[in-house]
């Protein structure tokens, strides 16, 4: 991994392949060592809240009384409206399509909440082509 520099008081550009490291610089004076030791805290700080949220994304973030309020009124409306309308099939063909779609559309919101998994899965590629490029930006070794 590369090490960040001081270099004629500015920094070299930081990128997700280094985490954590912040420089240190040759000669510091007490102003200086502050800064650099808050930064530090700052940094630790940030990739504790960071590995949080990574071990958190098992759970859903869609909270279970939302879905189950959700599915209640859901069912209610289509109950209602196939109580109210004529027994034909028409109406029978067009409720079952309604029911289909809104069923459709819970579907879609639970499975794009965890996107990286599940039958629905967005793709990781360009995530790790962003990061290959910014480890090259860091390192130096962009073509």
């Amino acid at each position: 991994m590369p090490i960040l520099r001081v270099t004629s008081a500015t920094l070299v550009p930081c990128s997700a392949c280094c985490p954590g490291q912040i420089p240190s610089a040759v000669s510091l004076n007490d102003a200086q060592f502050a800064l650099q030791s808050r930064a530090l805290q700052i940094s630790d700080v940030i990739s504790e809240g960071r590995w949080l949220i990574i071990e958190q994304r098992g759970q859903s973030s869609l909270p279970m009384p939302f879905l189950v309020v959700l599915v209640f009124w859901l069912t209610i409306i289509f109950a209602t409206f196939s109580l109210i309308s004529p027994r034909n099939g028409t109406v029978i063909a067009v409720l079952l399509v309604c029911a289909l779609s809104a069923a459709a559309s819970l579907f879609l919101i639970l499975a794009l909440d965890s996107p990286y998994e599940g039958l629905l899965k967005v793709s990781s590629a360009p995530l790790h082509n962003v990061l290959t490029h910014l480890g090259g930006i860091a390192t130096g070794t962009l073509k």
